[in-house]
């Protein structure tokens, strides 16, 4: 059952949005009917929040029940960037998470950023210096 509520609406392009009116500041923030779609087919139990970073900006996340160490930034699954950060808004509005308004941007380096691969390793032995063998 969903932690939060819901309205709806067209965008003026005629995309079908929907609004998460989030649970502890009832801010509601805006994104892609098809978007929430995927994401709560993803993560049905996932609860909403809107944390703030400290510096005046927040961040729309989900946690994810019975799993302590997965905190998933919307923006991020939206623009398929889950691992690099530098997502950025067209507005600068971080409630507007329309695919629309989400672009990876240059990260705080000045590079742009990349999705970096993640090495799966189940059994967490410590791959530095590791050599493949052909």
């Amino acid at each position: 059952m969903p932690d939060h509520a819901l309205t709806y609406a067209t965008d003026l392009d005629g995309t079908s949005v929907v609004g998460v009116i989030m649970p502890k500041t009832a801010k509601t923030v805006w994104l892609d009917a098809v978007d929430y779609d995927f994401i709560t087919a993803l993560h049905p139990n996932a609860r909403w929040s809107n944390n703030p970073n400290g510096f005046g900006q927040h961040y729309v996340r989900l946690r994810i029940p019975g799993d302590t160490n997965r905190n998933l930034y919307v923006a991020r699954i939206i623009t398929g960037n889950l691992y690099a950060s530098g997502t950025r808004y067209h507005d600068g509005d971080r409630s507007n998470l329309r695919r629309s308004n989400l672009f990876t941007g240059i990260g705080s380096g000045g590079v742009p950023k990349k999705a970096r691969k993640r090495r799966v390793n189940p059994l967490h032995i410590p791959m530095d210096g590791v050599r493949s063998h052909a």
